[in-house]
């Protein structure tokens, strides 16, 4: 459907339901309201979509990790929300009633690197996964970093205490991923974690799936600051 398809009734009807939840003018790139409600309600028949790079996700995600956002709009005049404007994406046309599929297979196709996707609602995220001479440069870096942080005679006492603390919070992580190793190796792992003092029926029912990924973020953010606290000593 065109925007000038669109009935004075439907627009009227529109604007009213706008109005019930709170907004008191529904306007489009400078356009009137009654330009923008005929687009509006237009889109929601169209089969044209465009896929959008979110710089909000940008801000925090991990080096390489994308997520593209997914709107549905107008062939004719293809139109994103504000905030999107000149980032990366593409368009594609949709008959299938699945856009979310069709736009992952584009970016299996277009992007350059190997990335592991998800969707959810009008978004995809892209997880990048690193091949296995990537990963041994990240651990090798990783390691140099934190051998910097090792305890030395010459530190002061303040220094001394803070580095102890890192390499306490650094083997607790090397412990956690040992643990989703062994958990997800499969098989019973009782043996091999009572190997690392993990034996009561509590806790071996607490770590049935493993640590969640959020635990291995908040203690690398634990790791960062106590290094930034050494950087300022």
């Amino acid at each position: 459907m065109k925007p000038e398809q669109v009935t004075s009734q439907a627009v009227e009807e529109r604007k009213l339901y706008l109005r019930s939840m709170g907004i008191a003018q529904f306007v489009i790139n400078g356009k009137t309201e009654d330009e923008s409600v005929r687009i509006s309600i237009a889109e929601k028949y169209s089969f044209f979509f465009v896929a959008v790079r979110d710089p909000y996700y940008d801000m925090k995600a991990k080096a390489g990790n994308l997520r593209f956002r997914i709107f549905q709009t107008l062939k004719e005049n293809p139109m994103i929300p504000m905030g999107y404007a000149g980032t990366p994406g593409f368009t594609f046309e949709c008959y299938t009633g699945e856009p979310l599929k069709i736009a992952v297979e584009l970016l299996k196709k277009n992007l350059s690197k190997t990335y592991k996707f998800s969707s959810k609602g009008d978004e995809i995220t892209c997880q990048l996964v690193k091949n296995e001479e990537e990963k041994k440069l990240e651990a090798e870096k990783a390691a140099a970093e934190d051998n910097e942080y090792k305890v030395k005679e010459t530190d002061s006492e303040k220094v001394k205490a803070l580095k102890t603390r890192i390499a306490r919070l650094i083997q607790i992580r090397e412990d956690m991923l040992e643990v989703n190793k062994i958990i997800r190796a499969g098989g019973d792992p009782t043996a091999k974690l009572g190997q690392m003092g993990l034996t009561s029926p509590q806790t071996l029912a607490e770590l049935k799936d493993g640590f969640p990924s959020w635990r291995f973020t908040s203690i690398s953010a634990k790791i960062r600051r106590e290094k930034a606290k050494v950087k300022s000593c």
